[in-house]
């Protein structure tokens, strides 16, 4: 499991078999025991952003959809 709020490190390694070839977008690829981090990352105009914190929510709102069963989601 993934404990993000005592030891951010991702232990497994990870090899992308996406491709800018067969996905539009080049993926990088993750060693063993990666430190989890912020990014911040530009493409063309677009500019994406993710903080520590920013996983952590995700991460909680994941297990919290599971536990009860069903997504809330915003319109937009």
């Amino acid at each position: 499991m993934l404990d993000i709020a005592t030891a951010p490190i991702i232990e497994e390694g990870y090899f992308p078999k996406l491709t800018s070839e067969n996905s539009g977008q080049i993926w990088g690829g993750r060693q063993e025991l990666t430190q989890l981090k912020g990014v911040s990352r530009t493409d063309g105009d677009t500019e994406f952003r993710v903080d520590i914190e920013d996983i952590r929510k995700w991460k909680d709102r994941i297990l919290d959809a599971i536990d009860t069963g069903f997504i809330i989601g915003v319109l937009q």
